[in-house]
């Protein structure tokens, strides 16, 4: 028979014991000697060490927000982006990258920062090691494109990403999104002859 157990902190003693108690007399059970026993066969009790976890585990996470989130083409979008580290550990090599669409004009870049035209990447520098509880925000501004389609609806996307083992990886993606109105120039002329007779 197995019996499983959760393990008590780090540095408290444990020594497993098994002993049984049979449903009959004393005096009607041949050996009693081995009713006890104890950690692999030892003859008396046996702690057993209880370490630390070696495993380092983090939770990086990311946010994002647009203003204004209905804007007209031509005019600016600010985009702010937040990405932290709640740990309980460090993160150890953290990629934020931000999805916009391709094609656009950057007039605010982080330093730092690239932007892929072709594919509308936008990758943020790495954190080679981001401290439990430390977070760090960045501005991007780019020019609201005419041709945003999906009915002007413009779908912007950050992820974090980390070496580090993370306890909760579902605030590691988050979006916005900003509707762009198309501008247009509507005019009027009216034609006739310069001079007219009664």
């Amino acid at each position: 028979m197995s019996q499983a157990t959760t393990a008590p902190a780090a540095g408290t003693a444990l020594a497993p014991v098994a002993t049984v108690t049979p449903n009959t007399t004393p005096a009607g059970e041949t050996n009693t000697a081995n009713n006890t026993a104890y950690l692999n066969g030892a003859a008396t009790s046996t702690n057993i060490t209880i370490n630390a976890p070696t495993t380092q585990l983090a939770n990086v996470y990311t946010t994002v927000s647009a203003t204004p989130q209905a804007v007209a083409a031509g005019s600016t979008v600010t985009v702010t982006v937040t990405q932290g580290n709640a740990g309980p550990s460090a993160a150890a090599n953290v990629v934020e990258t931000v999805q916009l669409l391709p094609g656009l004009t950057i007039t605010t870049l982080p330093s730092g920062a690239t932007y892929n035209t072709t594919t509308g990447l936008l990758t943020l520098p790495t954190i080679a090691s981001q401290a439990s509880g430390a977070s760090t925000s960045y501005t991007i501004a780019f020019t609201a494109p005419a041709n945003a389609g999906n009915n002007g609806q413009l779908l912007i996307s950050a992820s974090a990403t980390t070496q580090t083992s993370e306890t909760v990886v579902a605030d590691n993606v988050a979006s916005t999104v900003v509707t762009v109105t198309p501008t247009a120039d509507v005019a009027t002329f009216v034609s006739g002859p310069a001079n007219a007779s009664a």
